[in-house]
């Protein structure tokens, strides 16, 4: 097929993996050219193909890739649309919407930022989870601490990904109960929030 191919459109690709003596596969990108003679018949053809078994292997991953920041994105809509629709559900007015609405999506921006600085195979830990929230929240300065803010237990417990967003969620929920009503909303020396 490939020299009928070849000899009826001067050329065809052959394009494929290809099994090598020594029993390894190669993919190779070549083409199928025939063999013209001075007079006119074909008396052979020529195949000439590269190696492009790392750009293929490359693509391959890529596809992989792409389908995971899919379904992540899919994922991650999903969350915006159920916040945005528990968010209105107790607004009484647009006002509290947007301030309500805007501070969730803030917590869900700030964990995407600490997802995307990841390695491949790396987890996010819930320490650092928490002092990225409490952080945004302004109850801990620059170098992570405060007079009002206790935090201890173990650092380095890592959370799995599909679980990441939820806590980010909870944790800001409940920073922002802190900051409204809680230890935080009262005067210096009166409050202070402790997480173990």
């Amino acid at each position: 097929e490939e020299m009928r191919v070849a000899q009826a459109e001067g050329v065809a690709p052959d394009v494929r993996w290809h099994a090598c003596r020594d029993g390894n596969r190669v993919f190779i990108d070549g083409a199928t050219r025939p063999l013209i003679d001075p007079f006119g018949n074909t008396s052979g053809f020529l195949k000439v193909g590269r190696d492009s078994t790392e750009r293929k292997h490359w693509d391959e991953r890529q596809q992989v890739l792409l389908r995971e920041l899919q379904h992540r994105t899919r994922n991650l809509m999903a969350v915006v649309l159920t916040i945005f629709d528990k968010t209105r559900r107790t607004s009484p007015d647009i006002h509290a919407l947007a301030k309500s609405y805007t501070s969730r999506l803030g917590a869900l921006a700030r964990v995407q930022g600490l997802l995307s600085q990841l390695q491949e195979g790396d987890r996010i830990a819930f320490d650092a989870l928490v002092r990225a929230e409490l952080s945004a929240m302004g109850a801990l300065d620059d170098a992570g601490n405060s007079e009002r803010v206790e935090l201890s237990g173990p650092s380095g417990v890592y959370l799995r990904s599909g679980t990441v967003q939820t806590f980010a969620l909870a944790l800001h929920e409940l920073a922002t109960n802190a900051l409204k009503y809680g230890a935080l909303a009262q005067e210096q020396e009166q409050g202070r929030l402790s997480l173990r």
